[in-house]
């Protein structure tokens, strides 16, 4: 009996020792995480105080970047005419890679918002930012869009125990699953893959965080065109928003941008109406008095649920950006595709798009790029039986305004007409108008490759002298 009693107060003492450290343990993250919340809101604070004095720098700063880009254009134009710019003729073809996009004048990122069940990104969003304009283009990315795997990729996936399909070939919320530990990172490198231009940030979230952020700024409220009704028995989602005009909590909201149970159109219905939500949730979170009000709220959030390699050290360069923009400045886009057992996204429509959201040159009042010599991006690829002619059709080129020309042999398959291969029609017309006879070619998925990131492709035809 005496034995019993000294272990039962053996245990009791462990127990106690064990729950002192563990309130201990909780008090020092509670203390840990104001101390990083307070820093952020102090930071903030003091990154809004310097608002206004960095405006008027920016302003400043933007004069002196526009006069620098104008004389680097003549810097181009000068260089082009003494034919520096180019690689000339070689001999032997040097093959045309499309090289991912990358910009000075662009920011982009990655959004990821996980499904805290089966840890797969039900909600895949790639951002472009403009930092001379503070637009923000959002490209939607279907989760069953098809992905192709290499397979150095495949393998090293199964070193860190993932199980991808040896073939490569899965869905690209998928691949989050199959990266183990690293599946932000393939996800992003499938993204750059499929758009043609790096990722800068990551920002990825539970649907926790979202819940979070829309309690923060008071609810959505929204138009809901029908009633949506889910009730699976597998799992803890219950949707039920009735039709008509809703102010939507956290719980409310996730449902929504979560449902696709009776859409017609499935995965591209439901990424229709999360595009609207997104522009009602960022109008509000954007508010002054929301950022504000809720600056703490928001460190909590990102330190308790977001994994981003956006860092502190990053926030400066991006405050001044905070007072321009508004949700006029969202434009939302889906990538380019066609649903079947796989989403197939069209890799044409989807350079078309992306090259219009990059577009650097000056915008109509309707928004579209308005087209100029100097902006087109063009290479003269000699199909001919004469040496050196795509060298003398760059040169010609030049003398007529064109600044970005590179001239070199072509490998493939020649034919007698000169080709002028583009995916836009104003670009082809404006060089076409320099090789008379030459037959107009739209881009299509065959000549994607050779066309890389050029405007223009003009190969020379045999009959050319």
């Amino acid at each position: 009996m005496m034995r019993k009693k000294n272990i039962e107060r053996k245990q009791d003492g462990i127990y106690q020792e064990t729950s002192a450290t563990k309130m201990l343990l909780k008090k020092f993250v509670k203390i840990v995480s104001l101390i990083v919340g307070i820093s952020l809101i102090v930071l903030f604070a003091a990154s809004y105080g310097y608002i206004t004095h960095a405006n008027n720098v920016f302003q400043d700063n933007l004069a002196r970047a526009q006069a620098a880009e104008l004389e680097e254009l003549e810097q181009l134009r000068g260089a082009a005419a003494g034919g520096d710019v180019t690689s000339l003729e070689t001999g032997e073809h040097a093959e045309i890679v499309d090289e991912p996009i990358e910009s000075t004048r662009h920011t982009t990122f990655m959004i990821l918002g996980l499904d805290e069940v089966a840890n797969l990104p039900d909600v895949i969003i790639v951002g472009v930012f403009n930092h001379d304009t503070q637009d923000i283009s959002l490209i939607s990315v279907p989760r069953d869009t098809r992905v192709e795997l290499s397979g150095a990729t495949v393998r090293e996936m199964q070193t860190l125990g993932g199980l991808p399909p040896s073939t490569g070939v899965t869905r690209i919320n998928a691949v989050h699953t199959h990266g183990r530990s690293q599946g932000p990172r393939f996800v992003k490198q499938e993204l750059e893959n499929l758009l043609g231009f790096t990722i800068d940030y990551s920002v990825v979230m539970s649907l926790a965080a979202f819940r979070a952020v829309v309690d923060a700024v008071g609810g959505v409220t929204m138009d809901i065109p029908r009633a949506l009704f889910y009730d699976p028995y597998d799992q803890a989602l219950v949707i039920n928003i009735p039709a008509g005009r809703q102010h939507l909590d956290g719980v409310m909201a996730e449902g929504l941008v979560r449902y696709r149970s009776t859409y017609g159109r499935g995965d591209m219905q439901r990424i229709e109406v999360q595009q609207q939500f997104m522009r009602q949730l960022f109008s509000q979170v954007l508010q002054r008095e929301n950022i504000m009000g809720n600056a703490f709220e928001y460190a909590r959030i990102i330190i308790e649920y977001v994994n981003t390699d956006f860092g502190v050290l990053d926030i400066p360069q991006y405050i001044r950006y905070l007072t321009r923009i508004s949700a006029d400045n969202l434009s939302t886009y889906t990538l380019p595709g066609t649903p079947a057992r796989f989403f197939n996204h069209d890799p044409l429509e989807t350079r078309m798009l992306v090259a219009g959201i990059f577009w650097e040159g000056e915008r109509g009042e309707d928004g579209r790029p308005i087209i100029q010599q100097e902006d087109i991006r063009v290479a003269v690829l000699n199909g001919g039986a004469v040496s050196g002619l795509a060298g003398q059709r760059r040169e010609m080129l030049i003398s007529n305004g064109f600044v970005r020309v590179i001239a070199d042999d072509f490998n493939g398959t020649r034919v007698d007409h000169t080709r002028i291969i583009s995916h836009n029609e104003t670009a082809a017309q404006l060089v076409a108008e320099y090789f008379p006879g030459a037959v107009i070619e739209t881009a299509t998925t065959q000549n994607l490759a050779l066309l890389g990131n050029h405007d223009v492709v003009v190969v020379i035809g045999l009959r050319e002298r």
